[in-house]
C-alpha cells in the first residue's frame, strides 16, 4: 500500500480477507475463491493467499481490487477500486509429463518422451541423470538387473534409457 489503511472510514481498524476480490482473465486456470482465505501484514505489505483450480499456462490475469467502502486512508478517503498496480500475470505451473514410450524390439532401451524439455532441479538447469529415473516391471518372465537405467542420451525432449533384464532361465537337474 501507499500509505497505512484501515478497515474504517474513521482511521482504524485492519483490513479482513472481505476487503479484497480477486478476477482472472484467460489462460487454463480457475479460481477456488474470488476473495483471500488469508490475510497477513507485514508494515504496509499485505499478504493475500491464492488458490488456483488446474495447472496454470502463464496467460491468466489476476486483479486483486479492493471491495467498495472496505478500504480507507488515516483521513477518511476510500480507496479507489481502480487501480493503475493491482494486476499480475500467473507463473505458469504446467508440469512436465510423459506423453509417449516406445520399447525397442529387442527391449534395450525405451525412448520416453515428455511434453516439455525436463530438467532435475526446480529452477530450470540440469540435465536429468540416469537417477531420476526409476523402472520396474510385473508378469512374464524376465528381471531387472537395475531399478535405474543403464544408459541416459537426450535429444530435446526425448530420452533413450538403456534397460537390463535378465531373461528367465531353466535350470535342469539331472
Amino acid at each position: 500500500m501507499s500509505e497505512p489503511v484501515y478497515s474504517s472510514s474513521l482511521g482504524s481498524g485492519e483490513l479482513e480477507i472481505g476487503d479484497f476480490k480477486y478476477k482472472l482473465e484467460d489462460g487454463t486456470a480457475s479460481l477456488i475463491s474470488f476473495a483471500p482465505f488469508t490475510i497477513s501484514k507485514k508494515d504496509s505489505t499485505y499478504t493475500l493467499d491464492l488458490q488456483v483450480q488446474g495447472y496454470a499456462n502463464g496467460a491468466e490475469k489476476l486483479t486483486v481490487k479492493p471491495v467498495e467502502k472496505s478500504i480507507y486512508d488515516f483521513a477518511g478517503n476510500e480507496m479507489q477500486t481502480l487501480q493503475d498496480s493491482n494486476t499480475v500475470f500467473l507463473l505458469e505451473s504446467i508440469p512436465p509429463m510423459i506423453t509417449d514410450v516406445t520399447l525397442a524390439a529387442d527391449n534395450s532401451t525405451i525412448d520416453v518422451v515428455f511434453s516439455e524439455e525436463p530438467f532435475n532441479t526446480d529452477n530450470g538447469s540440469g540435465a536429468l541423470e540416469i537417477t531420476d529415473f526409476v523402472f520396474s516391471i510385473s508378469g512374464g518372465v524376465a528381471t531387472l538387473v537395475s531399478n535405474n537405467p543403464s544408459t541416459i542420451t537426450a535429444s530435446g525432449k526425448t530420452f533413450t534409457l538403456g534397460i537390463v533384464c535378465r531373461p528367465w532361465q531353466m535350470e535342469m537337474k539331472i
